[in-house]
């Protein structure tokens, strides 16, 4: 691959959205330059590893970072964080439920779920929360309770949809 991008004179390549397929493609790039304007994966900090790599976007671990500092915030003492069950929404998962602990803040219950979600798995999904928020240990109407969904943008917005029509309060931030 590198060869080929060299006979073609580029001197970069911008691509590869998902972290995955950077950690893949960036060593057979050899010295040409990748931006990706997606992959957050905290291993392609790695300036060692990958010299020859920059991204366009916030890594894994200051995304997480934020996220810890919204609970933080907004004083929530019960927390659900539903991730999908691809490379990024479990590692986004791993650093946020980590950075939580940092800061001294339990997290009550992980789910996971299909990072392809359909009209009826969703619904399907939001009633589990439900549930599950419900069974948090002194769950009450004083609980201070949120949910961390971690998920790419459109199965993200239509599990919103599903919960919000389940009567779950709900924000896109």
């Amino acid at each position: 691959v590198a060869d080929e991008v060299a006979s073609a004179g580029a001197v970069a390549a911008v691509g590869a959205r998902r972290s995955s397929d950077v950690l893949l493609l960036a060593p057979a790039l050899g010295d040409t330059l990748l931006l990706t304007p997606s992959a957050t994966a905290a291993v392609l900090s790695n300036v060692t590893e990958f010299p020859n790599f920059g991204r366009l976007c916030m890594p894994d671990s200051k995304q997480a970072r934020a996220l810890a500092d919204l609970v933080v915030y907004f004083k929530w003492t019960k927390i659900v964080m539903v991730h999908c069950d691809d490379v990024y929404c479990r590692g986004l998962a791993r650093n946020t439920r980590d950075e939580l602990e940092r800061m001294g803040v339990s997290l009550d219950i992980q789910m996971e779920s299909s990072a392809y979600l359909s009209q009826d798995n969703a619904g399907t999904l939001s009633s589990a929360i439900a549930d599950n928020l419900a069974k948090c240990d002194d769950f009450n109407s004083d609980t201070m309770a949120g949910v961390l969904l971690l998920h790419h943008e459109e199965p993200g917005k239509l599990l919103l949809e599903k919960a919000a029509a389940i009567g779950l309060e709900t924000s896109w931030l």
